[in-house]
């Protein structure tokens, strides 16, 4: 009966998300927040594990950037998502964005910031907090 307790908070424990105040931190210490549109998406959707999403999107509004970024740029967003059979434990996983989509997102540049197109890629900077939604296609 004590080892199941003892697995029960061992386990809650391990799914716990971030610490109080965090995700704000994150999102305030973004060095990019734009409001954009999502014109593509690829990804190789894995059954199980982490698989990487490549979004495309333009610049709707600039409301922080450290970078050049103006309104109608075109920039890519090197997420993530995971299988519908892998178990996730940590923060909150990005979402699995449509094409269309149409939000604020919080980023950070990628290493290294641009491709051969001259075209800036950037990270999500608050893990699934990254993404706030607007609308759906």
């Amino acid at each position: 009966m004590i080892l199941l307790g003892l697995l029960a908070v061992i386990s809650a424990s391990a799914s716990a998300a971030l610490p109080p105040g965090a995700v704000e931190a994150m999102k305030q210490q973004a060095r990019a927040v734009f409001r954009i549109e999502l014109t593509g998406v690829t990804a190789r959707v894995e059954p199980a594990g982490r698989y990487p999403v490549r979004y495309t999107a333009v610049v709707g509004a600039v409301i922080r950037a450290k970078e050049g970024v103006a309104v109608g740029d075109s920039i890519c967003i090197d997420s993530y998502a995971f299988g519908p059979d892998t178990r996730m434990v940590g923060p909150l996983a990005p979402p699995r964005l449509p094409a269309g989509w149409v939000g604020r997102v919080f980023l950070n540049p990628a290493d290294p910031p641009t491709d051969r197109d001259g075209v800036r890629h950037y990270l999500p900077a608050a893990y699934g907090y990254s993404f706030e939604g607007a609308r759906q296609p």
